[in-house]
């Protein structure tokens, strides 16, 4: 009885590791940080950095200094 409860059991692990449920459809979980300027304005030139990392203080894009010049 005992030699049968032991292959019970080890029939149990196997079964639990190798038959599990998996798919080929994967979601990854992505950080995004929203990108706000400090003051209002129209986009004039956006620049085109896709798929690179970017650095504090590079410029991202320019606004239309129309608003912000004295006159």
């Amino acid at each position: 009885a005992a030699l049968g409860g032991i292959f019970i059991v080890c029939g149990l692990i196997l079964l639990m590791n190798y038959n599990h449920p998996y798919t080929f459809k994967a979601q990854k979980a992505v950080i995004s940080i929203p990108v706000v300027p400090q003051v209002t304005g129209v986009v004039t030139e956006v620049t085109d950095k896709k798929n690179t990392l970017i650095k504090k203080g590079e410029v991202l894009f320019k606004l239309n200094p129309g608003r912000y010049q004295a006159r």
